[in-house]
């Protein structure tokens, strides 16, 4: 390669991670010109993944450990996906509120590079490889396998004013670009999908090597990735007769290095309690033929690719059959009766789909471009126009979602009245291992930002060492805390429970037992809440400015800080 060469790679390299992490980064962006800091919360899944790193982040820890339990303890969530982007962060010192935008830079940078390197394994002209990275990384039907296509529908939704439900919850127009998953994930099953190629292409045990550690790592990364990677391996196996030695090596070798994590997986849920598994539906009994998932658009478009390749690109049954095996997972329940929030899997099958389909009418482009070689500028022309306007069109649907999504703007205002109280250096601060209750907003941001222990929050539901009737209690006792009636407390059970997860969503008998439970969870901690916030280890009670202070702070409790807009409480005890 000469110096021309060499210039002209790292420009187009330089170019695909520019518009992965300005894409990814948009939101900090323009919350940096609107506020001065370049903080953007996009959901309650955010803020969730923000108590964890938070947790990380003020304690130096090296480990991702529970924020709600005194001790820490194991989570469900992976080391390779939150780790990296918290000690980056630890070592900018940018602060923990910034560890997402840390994450969506190293996201925005790594999914650029490893999809350029994808499509420039099979298209040697770089500038085609570059463009049609750079169209991936802007296309919004990614995730769902329908590249272009959604991109035109919802870019026309939103110009037309008829966005419909689509900002009406978290932000979902670019949905490859959410945090944790597939912004985190994706770039490891890219990596794993060049280097399947390569080893396909040329199977020398160097390559096969690499494409079985790169399988093998993605069983620390994800779990609806791997086993996706290696049902399609099976599945490659019988259709791609040519290559089975490839695919056998790569599975064994990717089995031995992914060993560990799944040893690692079985001991933590041997040695966990068994409720946080079925109320945050994962492996919970359901009818087998419930709650299937199958998109018949995205199921004919599969049928079609798996054709053209089997005639045109046999190179590319690996990557149909990752979509394939994608789809089957989705629906194992058929199989296994179990419910495993089957539909992550999208995030396997989505984009492994979206390649298939750019890889197949790019190639089917260029052969008639060859044959037609008077056509081939205005083809350039063409397609170079297409995808300035693609582009643009997601940088601007980008800026929609991140200022007009109904989640991000409510949690932008809780963190815009908790930056004025909470960080201005007249704070009280938190004594460390005391748990808070309270306000919502006020416990999810000051989760991420203080290190902060939440005695009711999203990371209760999720935690290994929380039984279903300390969660209860949790509940009861932060809702008596703020001052809520039973009446009140029953009729926000009675919503939560039905429309959240859990194997009582799915049945009248258990959900009337598990509200019961609930009641009476509120009706105990009724008679005994000094004594359950001491159990609790809860320190501090943090209220709206406005709210009529509850009986249950009106003894053993002092305020601490008196507004603006909330006012804390702390037990005399401690």
């Amino acid at each position: 390669m000469t110096e021309k060469s060499k210039l002209q790679y790292t420009l187009l390299i330089a170019l695909c991670a520019a518009t992965g992490m300005l894409l990814s980064t948009l939101p900090h962006i323009l919350s940096s010109l609107r506020i001065g800091q370049p903080i953007w919360i996009a959901d309650h899944d955010d803020l969730l993944y923000g108590a964890y790193s938070g947790y990380a982040y003020h304690h130096a820890t090296w480990s991702i450990q529970d924020p709600v339990t005194r001790d820490g303890g194991v989570t469900m969530y992976p080391w390779m996906q939150f780790m990296p982007g918290i000690l980056v962060a630890r070592l900018l010192n940018v602060g923990s509120l910034e560890v997402n935008l840390v994450w969506r830079a190293m996201a925005g940078a790594s999914i650029a590079l490893a999809w350029f390197l994808f499509f420039a394994h099979y298209f040697k002209e770089r500038l085609l490889a570059t463009a049609l990275a750079v169209f991936m990384l802007a296309d919004i039907g990614l995730a769902a396998g329908k590249p272009l296509f959604r991109h035109v529908l919802v870019s026309t939704l939103i110009a037309t004013n008829h966005p419909g439900t689509l900002l009406d919850q978290y932000p979902q127009l670019l949905p490859q670009w959410r945090l944790i998953t597939p912004a985190l994930s994706l770039p490891f099953m890219l990596l794993y999908w060049w280097l399947l190629a390569r080893a396909r292409e040329q199977s020398t045990w160097r390559r096969l090597l690499l494409a079985g550690a790169s399988l093998g790592l993605l069983f620390y990364v994800y779990f609806y990735n791997w086993t996706s990677a290696s049902l399609a391996l099976a599945i490659a196996y019988l259709v791609d007769s040519g290559f089975r030695r490839v695919y056998v090596h790569v599975a064994w070798i990717g089995v031995l290095v992914g060993a560990p994590a799944l040893v690692l997986a079985a001991l933590t849920k041997k040695h966990t309690l068994p409720d946080w598994l079925l109320r945050s539906d994962n492996f919970v009994p359901i009818n087998r033929s419930s709650e299937l998932l199958i998109p018949s658009a995205s199921v004919v478009l599969l049928f079609a690719a798996g054709v053209w390749a089997l005639w045109k690109r046999r190179d590319l049954i690996y990557l149909w059959a990752i979509a394939v095996a994608g789809l089957l997972l989705e629906n194992h329940q058929v199989i296994t009766g179990l419910q495993v929030q089957n539909f992550h899997w999208v995030y396997a099958w989505g984009p492994a789909l979206s390649a298939l389909i750019v890889l197949l009418v790019s190639d089917a482009v260029s052969r008639f471009v060859a044959t037609r070689q008077h056509l081939g500028s205005v083809v350039v022309w063409g397609g170079t126009i297409l995808l300035i306007l693609h582009v643009a069109a997601a940088f601007w649907l980008r800026g929609v979602e991140a200022t007009r999504s109904r989640e991000s703007k409510e949690i932008a205002e809780v963190y815009g009245r908790f930056r004025s109280q909470r960080m201005t250096g007249n704070a009280v601060p938190f004594s460390q291992g005391l748990a808070v209750a309270g306000d919502h907003g006020f416990l999810e941001i000051a989760a991420v930002a203080e290190s902060m222990r939440p005695l009711d929050h999203y990371a209760v539901l999720l935690s290994p060492g929380v039984s279903n009737q300390e969660w209860d209690t949790r509940i009861a006792l932060n809702a008596l805390l703020s001052g809520q009636r039973r009446e009140a407390f029953v009729a926000g059970q009675h919503s939560s429970l039905r429309s959240g997860w859990g194997i009582w969503t799915r049945s009248q008998a258990l959900f009337e037992k598990r509200l019961g439970q609930r009641i009476a969870a509120y009706d105990s901690v009724a008679t005994r809440v000094h004594q359950t916030a001491v159990q609790l280890g809860v320190g501090y009670v943090a209220l709206p400015v406005g709210v009529e202070t509850p009986s249950s702070l009106l003894v053993d409790w002092n305020i601490v800080e008196d507004g603006p807009y909330w006012r804390i409480w702390r037990r005399r005890d401690v």
